[in-house]
């Protein structure tokens, strides 16, 4: 069955049960992820984006190829990141 297919069961309801791993094993495989995360986290507890490319635009012009560089905050970064918390945080409470 194809990714599609599987994700198309699911959504109908029909998805065939698969087995889940055991707790313990996805929580052995997330931790080393979820330290990763906190330890990169500012002093304000963000995850920030260092030297981000953004197109440089000068109003009235085409844009010539030249990058600006920033620090941001990524909101892809963001959810990436909760999204493992709240993965090892379900599963550790279903410990």
């Amino acid at each position: 069955m194809d990714a599609a297919e599987k994700r198309y069961l699911q959504i109908i309801g029909q998805a065939p049960e698969e087995p889940k791993p055991e707790p313990a094993i996805v929580i052995k495989h997330l931790t080393g992820d979820v330290q990763e995360i906190i330890k990169n986290q500012d002093e304000l507890g963000r995850w920030i984006v260092t030297q981000d490319r953004f197109r440089k635009e000068v109003r009235g012009n085409s844009w010539n190829g030249e990058y600006r560089k920033e620090n941001r905050i990524s909101s892809a970064l963001f959810n990436q990141n909760v999204d493992v918390l709240c993965k090892f945080l379900e599963t550790y409470n279903s410990l």
